[in-house]
């Protein structure tokens, strides 16, 4: 089951197997609480699309203007902040 938000600041728990989908409009980091969790952000023709796994305690900056689509490899507990400007 594919879930897409718009605005996923906070915690979100996915079950094993569970993917979402999510446009990055303002630079966020996520970070994974537990579990562990494959992302691939679209790519473009220059800079094709690149596969991560992130675990507890892992962290990724996501900078405005991406999709990314985020799957859980086993139930992960997850949050996103919104990066603040300086």
């Amino acid at each position: 089951m594919l879930t897409t938000t718009n605005s996923p600041r906070g915690d979100w728990l996915l079950r094993a197997g569970q993917v979402m989908s999510h446009p990055v409009r303002q630079d966020e980091t996520l970070r994974v609480r537990s579990g562990r969790l494959w992302l691939t952000a679209n790519g473009e023709l220059n800079a094709p699309s690149e596969d991560l796994v992130l675990e507890a305690g892992q962290c990724l900056l996501l900078p405005a203007g991406q999709r990314v689509v985020v799957e859980a490899l086993n139930d992960s507990h997850f949050d996103w902040a919104v990066e603040r400007s300086a």
